[in-house]
C-alpha cells in the first residue's frame, strides 16, 4: 500500500512562521511520519549581491530567529519525539570573473546542438561530427578543465540519467562563469554556486536533533546524497536500490 503524500504547491507569499506553524499541525492533525520546509534565504541575497553582503548577513539573522521560532514551537507542541534535520543543497561564492565562449569566439555555436546547464558549468551537446572540435576548443578557455561524460568524477554523481547531460563537461575554477551570452551583457548575479563541490565555498551544511541522533557529536562531512538514507532509516524505509549515491557510511 502506498503511503499517503500531502503536496501543495511552493510560494514565497507565505510567511515562513506561518509555515512552519502548518508544518506542526500537519503532524497533530495528519497522518504523517516526514514533513519537509523550505526557506529561499539566504540564496536570492546570496546571488543577488554576494555571500559576505550584508544582505546576506540580515537574512541569515532573519533565518536564524525563524529556526529559534521552529525548535521552540516543536518542543511545546511536540515535545522531544521530533527528528529535526536542517541543511542547504550548496554553498556559494562571488563571481570574479565572467567568460562568454559564443561572444569571444572561442566556441563556434553552430557546432553546438544544446547546451543544459550554463554558469558554474557549462554542460555542451556537440552536434554531429564535431565533438573532437569542441572538445578542444572548450580545453583552450583558460582556467577550465573539460571532462568526457564517462570521465566525470563519481563524486559528481552525474551518472544517471545521462539523457539529460551533454558529452562534456567545462567546469572553471572557482569564481569564473560560463555564460552562453551571444552579446556582452552584464551578468546579473554578483554570487554563485555550483563549482566543484571540493570547493570549501560549496559546502552545506548538517544539523540534526532528535531522538535519533547522539547529542554534541561533531562529524567532519558527509555527502548530501547520504540524507536520503538517513531519511530512509529513521523511518524504517528500505532505500530505493537505484538510489545507489549514498550511504550510511560517513555516520
Amino acid at each position: 500500500k502506498r503511503p499517503l503524500i500531502y503536496s501543495w504547491s511552493y510560494t514565497d507569499s507565505i510567511p515562513f512562521r506561518e509555515k512552519i506553524d502548518n508544518a506542526i499541525g500537519y503532524f497533530r492533525e495528519l497522518p504523517v511520519q516526514l514533513v519537509m520546509l523550505y526557506h529561499f534565504e539566504p540564496d536570492k541575497q546570496g546571488h543577488d549581491y554576494g555571500p559576505n553582503s550584508p544582505e546576506v548577513k540580515a537574512a541569515l539573522f532573519r533565518l536564524d530567529s525563524d529556526i529559534e521560532y521552529l525548535l521552540k514551537r516543536v518542543k511545546e507542541d511536540l515535545g522531544d519525539d521530533l527528528n529535526i534535520i536542517i541543511v542547504s543543497d550548496h554553498g556559494m561564492t562571488n563571481v570574479t570573473k565572467v567568460i562568454r565562449p559564443f561572444y569571444e569566439k572561442l566556441l563556434n555555436q553552430s557546432s553546438v546542438e544544446a547546451y543544459p546547464l550554463s554558469g558554474a558549468l557549462l554542460n555542451v551537446m556537440p552536434r554531429t561530427g564535431q565533438a573532437e572540435q569542441v572538445e578542444n576548443n572548450l580545453k583552450n578557455i583558460p582556467n577550465v578543465t573539460v571532462y568526457k561524460l564517462d570521465e566525470m568524477p563519481e563524486r559528481f554523481h552525474y551518472s544517471k540519467p545521462k539523457h539529460r547531460l551533454g558529452n562534456l563537461t567545462a567546469i572553471p575554477d572557482e569564481g569564473v562563469i560560463l555564460s552562453p551570452a551571444t552579446t556582452n551583457a552584464a551578468y546579473p548575479n554578483k554570487g554563485n554556486h555550483g563549482w566543484d563541490n571540493t570547493l570549501a565555498s560549496m559546502q552545506a551544511i548538517f544539523m540534526a536533533r532528535g531522538p535519533s541522533f547522539n547529542d554534541n557529536l561533531q562529524i567532519h562531512s558527509l555527502n548530501n546524497v547520504d540524507i536520503y538514507h538517513i531519511a530512509c532509516r529513521i523511518l524504517k524505509l528500505d532505500p530505493n536500490p537505484h538510489a545507489n549515491a549514498g550511504s550510511l557510511v560517513n555516520l
